[in-house]
């Protein structure tokens, strides 16, 4: 497990314990989405200089490009790992059809994640349960070289 994978797994929890507020396309702490906080908090601990959000519509997770979107997304930061998840690596979970969601693994079978509805903030998730090992889709990992 990397240096930067423990921090970022760190500052997730932080975000979760916070119940930092959903914000559709938020980045920051004081609002976020699924992919929101991963940027966010990169961007905190000074990575993704110079990154440019993908752009998609507010209802992305319906539309089957929605797979590549996200997944392409997140591979300009990490890899996909075939073995279990590590503190800090990207969890992607499909509904439907496609990759819709994602959260980070924070170890213990926790991840945090953001999501919207009455319950909308940063919170835990807990990742054996029926309705998010089911969906589980792809596991990616940091990888310091690609972060722009």
């Amino acid at each position: 497990m990397s240096d930067l994978g423990t921090k970022f797994a760190e500052e997730a929890a932080l975000w979760a314990d916070k119940k930092v507020p959903y914000l559709h396309r938020g980045e920051t702490d004081r609002g976020c989405d699924c992919t929101g906080i991963i940027i966010g908090i990169l961007t905190k601990f000074g990575k993704l200089k110079n990154y440019k959000r993908v752009k998609y519509k507010i209802d992305w997770n319906v539309h089957e490009n929605a797979t590549e979107s996200i997944t392409k997304e997140l591979l300009r930061i990490g890899d996909f790992v075939e073995n279990g998840p590590e503190p800090g690596d990207i969890l992607l979970f499909k509904f439907g059809r496609c990759s819709s969601h994602s959260g980070i693994f924070v170890g213990g079978n926790k991840f945090v994640h953001s999501t919207g509805g009455g319950q909308g903030c940063c919170r835990y998730g807990i990742l054996k349960n029926s309705q998010w090992s089911r969906r589980l889709s792809g596991v990616i990992r940091l990888n310091e070289n690609k972060i722009p």
